[in-house]
């Protein structure tokens, strides 16, 4: 739903409810409710065998050598989502459309909910793991430039793919 002016009026996901009062019966109301779907984010961790935050051919994952996690947080520091990351590589979130979000990636459990201002994610790579960077840019580019196990995102209303952690 938009303005005259094109404003949006209602942003993120989930539902709501609004009142239509018709023309056809006087003074009659009609409910509806409106629901906003997710957008999906998808991405891997791969072992990036040279370095370049690209998931080149060999690089991918069929076990992971330990538990890794990543988490969906919004822009008030909070865990919005979050998923195992799958044996080879790979995630799925979801998340509210029109935001920004940080990915975190780590391999200490936390609860949805979790305020990262006040415990914050650890970011560590597991015993033996080296992080070489996150690339958000389609598998292209040079990734973030800063290899902490934290990429930003900005989702709108397509889903995302390609997310990486090396």
């Amino acid at each position: 739903f938009t303005t005259r002016n094109s404003n949006s009026l209602f942003s993120g996901g989930g539902n709501f409810t609004f009142l239509l009062r018709t023309m056809a019966t006087a003074g009659a109301c009609v409910s509806y409710t409106y629901e906003f779907e997710d957008v999906i984010i998808e991405g891997s961790v791969f072992n990036d065998a040279n370095g370049n935050t690209i998931i080149n051919s060999g690089e991918t994952f069929t076990t992971l050598p330990a538990p890794l996690y990543v988490y969906l947080v919004d822009s008030s520091g909070i865990v919005v989502d979050s998923a195992n990351v799958l044996p080879n590589g790979s995630y799925t979130m979801a998340a509210s459309p029109n935001q920004t979000y940080t990915i975190e990636l780590s391999s200490v459990q936390y609860p949805e909910g979790t305020n990262i201002n006040t415990t914050p994610v650890n970011n560590n790579p597991p015993t033996g793991f080296v992080t070489t960077g996150e690339n958000g840019d389609a598998n292209s580019g040079f990734g973030d430039l800063d290899p902490n196990g934290v990429l930003t995102v900005i989702v709108g209303t397509t889903n995302l793919t390609n997310k990486n952690f090396g």
